[in-house]
């Protein structure tokens, strides 16, 4: 079997198919196979950079002689230099993620190929810059070549380069004008671009109408000047094409001229008025919504905001671009999509009538062409024909294809124009043998769409495997390219030429050795299917390898559960669960457990190959795991699982051994509302329910590696066994057994109240406990010798013995040991200590006023707008909790608070039976003038101030606890105030934003508490506890930041 009986579903002779090891040549290699090579290639590009050097003036004076080169102080310099060389190599080599290993499927990235980063290092050593042919002239012609390139491999009529010098224009259809396309700093860049000119497209007629109001330049071709327009036929209710003067049509009427129109009016003012293109140039300058600006246009002319339509999988780069070119993200409207991820165009379609309707102009419509965490391909055909369809109702609109990642893969439908005698497949078993994969049918129409969208992304730097920086854009009407430059527009381009590339878009200076790398990897690969096609083609094969594996990993697992975002071919084809499983198992046997020739020639297992995994390799997949044979149901418990085993898979902080990631991948949240109805289902698959985002795992597999000796399995077990390992600290999340339970002491006589310190992540500690209790008289004397001492302090009790908290309540009581701040060490040993010996005592419960879990089903999805807090106690002794509705939160608690009431007269029975009612059970008191909602969450660098000891009064509302549920939605339906109130805090005030926010997955001290271990080192004897270590993601970015400084200045130190 040969590589187009996988590409094309033909058969083909042998001399035509290169094999694997022309792949292999390539690249450097996952173990530096090729080093020599590169070295030698190193030391030819330096040779040749030094004889151009010499032979430039070769009687020039030598400027760095031997004298020069013997001198200590140049000695010394080639010295640091080395030496920091070696420091930043090892640096490197210890720290950066191993993109070129198999191992790597983190990110849209790989090793670039050899002959991209040998173009890139002799073009560097030139330094061109690719601004103005005056600065490179090589390197720019070269990036029009490889502009050009890029059009014809997306289908676009261009200037056949290989016919050198007298340009040949390759015209695909009839009328097609000639193609642009350029080199930018990235994906993002690019995407910037194209909707800079749609912009800019979009109100050119406008200010074309301005020009030629009366009193203006362009006055005197207004009575003459005519565009074809679409108006209504009261006769027959339809729209119909007519001709009409410019200066007449309605705002609505020039904003939907059609592209083409627009590109062709400073050409016929120039053809059909004789004006010069400077003259139209220096009048237009004034009118130009660059110039102008857009929101002067739009008022003038009476525009409602115009809105871009696109894939709600786009990449953050286009609300990036809406800001920077005064959209607004706000005007961007995704369109949902399918549970393929592809765009729904159903959804579009009633979106577009909206806009036709409500003469809503609409700039582009954005197809995403392989998106960044799904691989999905949006059906392009099925946007064209509504481009078509809504163009003949008088609504025009540009089409733009983000093809950043899915642009090369259309190689794999070039022919080769070569006939190269390469080596045959192996007709032979080999594990070392490695087969290409077609593109599916569904990709493969939809990618030869691309010749029909106005304007293309696609990235040298992503599936080209070019270093960065090395973007692109073509247009398929070169005429694009001047509504985003300031020179001089060339009217007449159809027979080619070059200008300087650097002054159209967004860059100016750009590096020329982008150009040369990209040139030299097209030139030696080929954009064809045995070349760049051939590559992908494999690398294909290995995300459909990957694909099997985590199709397949839930039956190789008693406790895990693994589910692919895409769904296996019976699932797609909505088979019954049983023939479902039956597909599951044999995608096991017969592709994951067998080698690369094998299967091939297993025609049964290929035709479902062929069906298998997203549109362009890219593996979405989410983890799920099993307790006691139940799958997990809480999307928030399988969320968490996935970020741990992205924490594990990952290299974020200087401490992240590579060593010790058997595979690296990435992870995303897939937004409810945005993927709806898709991400309902895909939780359904997971077991999971409710309404809450979803974090998944990624795999982008770029390499062609790892298929060979299946060592794709290699990987899978790697990952396997890590998530496998991830579910025990789920488990620890979820599982109740026996702790020590810590209570923050409220009150200074009997009764008194206990108040359990939290834990979001560890089962054990998760609910919000306030519990009213008895200490026995003669304890209290020790107590109190303690309190005597440390006026200000806030004291703890924990439990002696590890128990179930469920126990104690339902015993009633426990043996405990009070403490002076947060325990040292747990157990018996608390009370032997020197400095502050714990006492021990026995604890009764009286009552339980508050017991609500705090597990993710019980809290709320938002802040709530002001800060409850629970209010108890009596009104002799009065303590608060604040309510924890939502994590990451606070516990905030206070102990004998001062309670104003304001509105309410205790010396009427009725008033104060409803207080110390209220207080017994636990009242609810809002803060109105604290905003949690826009407080939270708490760090270090921003603690709740207003909780300290003898802090300002705090303005309350009291309300009746009358939930007899958990949460969510402890405060959303509060009756009617029973009072208004100041709180005054006083000594004993405990705040901790960090502790009850912990990760159970950090290692655990084995003598220390297992679930409190933290605490073991926070003893302090004061007033307040604020928690510092960073629990936060802004103090944790921080932390990592610290850390990378940290280590390269103790490198370089040692230089």
């Amino acid at each position: 079997m040969h590589l187009k009986t996988l590409v094309e579903g033909q058969t083909s002779t042998a001399d035509s198919v290169p094999t694997h090891a022309t792949v292999s040549a390539w690249f450097l290699g996952p173990k530096a196979e090729n080093s020599e090579f590169l070295q030698s290639a190193f030391g030819l590009i330096v040779d040749r950079v030094s004889k151009g050097r010499i032979e430039y003036f070769k009687d020039d004076k030598v400027f760095i002689d031997e004298e020069i080169k013997n001198h200590p102080d140049y000695k010394a310099q080639l010295a640091k230099i080395e030496a920091n060389l070696k420091m930043l190599s090892g640096l490197l080599a210890t720290h950066s993620c191993p993109s070129f290993s198999p191992r790597y499927a983190g990110h849209q990235t790989f090793d670039t190929t050899l002959p991209a980063i040998l173009g890139y290092v002799v073009g560097l050593l030139y330094n061109q810059n690719n601004l103005s042919p005056e600065i490179g002239p090589l390197t720019s012609w070269l990036e029009y070549i490889v502009g050009q390139q890029l059009c014809k491999m997306v289908g676009y009529a261009h200037n056949d380069i290989a016919s050198e010098p007298d340009l040949k224009i390759s015209v695909v259809e009839p009328g097609d004008r000639v193609g642009w396309g350029h080199i930018t700093g990235s994906g993002s860049v690019a995407n910037l671009e194209s909707m800079w000119v749609a912009r800019n497209l979009k109100f050119y007629a406008l200010s074309l109408k301005k020009a030629m109001a009366q009193s203006h330049p362009l006055e005197f071709v207004a009575s003459t000047f005519g565009v074809r327009v679409y108006e209504l036929d009261k006769a027959t209710a339809n729209m119909r094409p007519t001709n009409k003067l410019l200066v007449q049509c309605s705002s609505w009427q020039l904003l939907n001229l059609t592209a083409d129109q627009v590109l062709g009016l400073p050409g016929r003012l120039s053809s059909e008025y004789g004006m010069s293109a400077a003259f139209v140039e220096k009048v237009m300058e004034k009118y130009i919504v660059q110039t102008l600006g857009k929101d002067a246009l739009e008022a003038e002319f009476k525009i409602a905001p115009c809105r871009y339509l696109i894939s709600a999988t786009n990449h953050y780069s286009w609300p990036k671009a809406a800001a920077i070119t005064g959209i607004g993200s706000s005007n961007l409207a995704e369109i949902s999509v399918d549970e393929r991820a592809r765009m729904n165009t159903k959804d579009l379609d009633e979106k577009l009538r909206f806009c036709l309707d409500n003469h809503t102009a609409v700039y582009a419509v954005v197809a995403i062409m392989g998106s960044t965490e799904h691989g999905a391909v949006d059906p392009l055909s099925e946007v064209l024909a509504l481009r078509e369809k809504y163009q003949s109702l008088g609504l025009s609109f540009l089409v733009h294809a983000d093809a950043a990642w899915g642009g090369y893969f259309a190689t794999l439908t070039i022919p080769d124009p070569a006939a190269q005698n390469l080596c045959a497949v192996p007709n032979a078993n080999t594990t070392e043998f490695v087969p290409a994969l077609a593109l599916m049918e569904y990709t493969k129409r939809e990618l030869g769409y691309l010749r029909y969208a106005d304007s293309v992304t696609v990235d040298p730097h992503k599936t080209g495997y070019i270093p960065y920086p090395a973007g692109g854009l073509c247009y398929r009407d070169e005429r694009l390219r001047f509504l985003v430059t300031w020179s001089s527009p060339y009217l007449n381009t159809d027979k080619g030429g070059i200008e300087a590339m650097g002054v159209y878009g967004v860059e100016g200076s750009k590096p020329g050795a982008a150009a040369c790398a990209t040139w030299l990897s097209h030139r030696v690969i080929g954009l064809h299917e045995n070349g760049y096609g051939r590559l992908l083609g494999e690398a294909m094969f290995t995300s459909v390898k990957m694909y099997s594996q985590w199709a397949t990993m839930s039956l190789r697992s008693n406790s895990l559960v693994v589910v692919p975002f895409t769904k296996i071919p019976a699932e797609e084809d909505g088979r019954p669960k049983s023939e479902i499983e039956q597909q599951r198992n044999y995608i096991q046997k017969s592709i994951v457990n067998r080698d690369n020739y094998e299967l091939v020639n297993d025609d049964v297992a290929m035709a479902l190959v062929r069906r298998m995994g997203s549109d362009l390799m890219i593996n979405n997949f989410s983890c799920n795991f099993k307790i006691d044979g139940k799958t997990n149901t809480d999307v928030d418990e399988a969320n968490y699982l996935n970020r741990r085993i992205y924490e594990r898979l990952s290299i974020q902080k200087v401490t992240d051994d590579i060593l010790e990631r058997p595979v690296i991948i990435f992870s995303t949240v897939f937004s409810q509302a945005k993927y709806q109805d898709a991400l309902t289902g895909y939780k359904e698959r997971l077991g999971l329910e409710g309404d809450g985002d979803l974090t998944t795992l990624c795999n982008i597999s770029k390499t062609p590696f790892p298929t060979a000796g299946n060592f794709v399995k290699e990987l899978a077990d790697g990952f396997q066994r890590v998530a496998e390992e991830e579910i025990q600290n789920c488990y620890r999340r979820i599982q109740v057994t026996p702790d020590f339970h810590t209570f923050v002491l409220q009150g200074t006589a009997n009764p008194f109240h206990l108040v359990q310190l939290p834990m979001f992540n560890v089962g054990n500690h998760r609910q919000q406990l306030i519990i009213k209790v008895t200490i026995p008289e003669k304890d209290l004397k020790a107590w109190n010798e303690h309190r005597k001492q440390h006026p200000s302090a806030v004291f703890t009790i924990h439990n002696v013995s590890k128990t179930h908290l469920s126990t104690i309540l339902e015993q009633g009581g426990f043996s405990g040991i009070i403490t002076n701040g947060l325990p040292a060490v747990y157990g018996p040993e608390a009370q032997s200590l020197e400095a502050v010996p714990g006492v021990p005592t026995r604890i009764t419960i009286l009552d339980i006023v508050k017991k609500r879990p705090l597990n993710p089903a019980h809290l709320d999805k938002a802040y709530p707008a002001q800060m409850p807090f629970y209010i108890y106690g009596s009104l002799a002794q009065t303590h608060l909790d604040h309510m924890l509705l939502r994590a990451p939160n606070a516990q905030l608690s206070a102990g004998n608070i001062t309670l104003k009431l304001e509105n309410m007269d205790l010396s009427i029975e009725a008033h104060r039976r409803l207080v110390e009612d209220g207080l017994r059970k636990g009242l609810i008191a809002v803060a109105s003038a604290k905003p949690e909602f826009a407080m939270q969450p708490f760090t270090d660098a921003h603690p709740p101030t207003f909780f300290a000891p003898w802090a300002d009064g705090i303005s309350v509302t009291l309300y009746v606890d009358d939930c007899d549920r958990n949460g969510p939605g402890l405060v959303s339906h509060l009756g009617k105030p029973i009072a208004t109130a100041t709180i005054n805090l006083g000594s004993n005030v405990f705040a901790d934003w960090s502790l009850l926010n912990d990760d159970a997955a950090l290692k655990l001290d084995e003598n220390a508490t297992e679930t409190q271990f933290t605490r073991s080192t926070t003893t302090r004897p004061s007033s307040r506890f604020l928690i510092r270590p960073p629990a936060d993601e802004f103090g944790r970015k921080l932390a990592i930041r610290q850390g990378w400084k940290d280590a390269v200045e103790s490198a370089a130190m040692k230089v």
